[in-house]
């Protein structure tokens, strides 16, 4: 009976890294493809995807898909129609998740865009905001 508990012990040491290394790894790819899925969806002015992919509180926010998608015409033009768009580093900590990217704007003015976003309660990943700063340079 000992050696059982014991070994059960093992296992669970063992295994749980493992779960949350996958889950982790599942939530990154949930996490790029909300955003991705986002910048497809600004491409081809589909405003009520865009609004859709936005958690609740930014929807309750803006109240329409029309609302939505002009304040990030007006003010996230680099995200709206960028050139090019790399995702890198992304940081997960329970049901929050910070996505950095580099975006070329249509100037082909980098810029780096950090997202944002939240797992709600039916785990799916819903973005919250997402903040645009200067990047270094210009991409030719």
């Amino acid at each position: 009976m000992l050696i059982a508990v014991g070994l059960l012990g093992l296992t669970a040491w063992v295994v749980r890294p493992l779960f949350e290394a996958v889950r982790n790894e599942a939530d990154r790819q949930a996490v790029h493809e909300v955003i991705q899925s986002q910048l497809d969806a600004l491409k081809a002015d589909d405003a009520d995807r865009v609004f859709e992919l936005a958690n609740p509180a930014m929807r309750a926010r803006f109240r329409t898909p029309a609302n939505f998608m002009a304040m990030i015409k007006a003010e996230y033009e680099a995200i709206y129609r960028p050139r090019a768009v790399f995702f890198q580093d992304v940081l997960i900590r329970g049901d929050l998740a910070l996505q950095r990217l580099l975006v070329v704007d249509s100037h082909s003015k980098a810029v780096t865009a950090t997202y944002f976003l939240q797992r709600q309660q039916d785990g799916a990943w819903r973005i919250g905001g997402c903040r645009l700063a200067p990047g270094e340079g210009m991409v030719v």
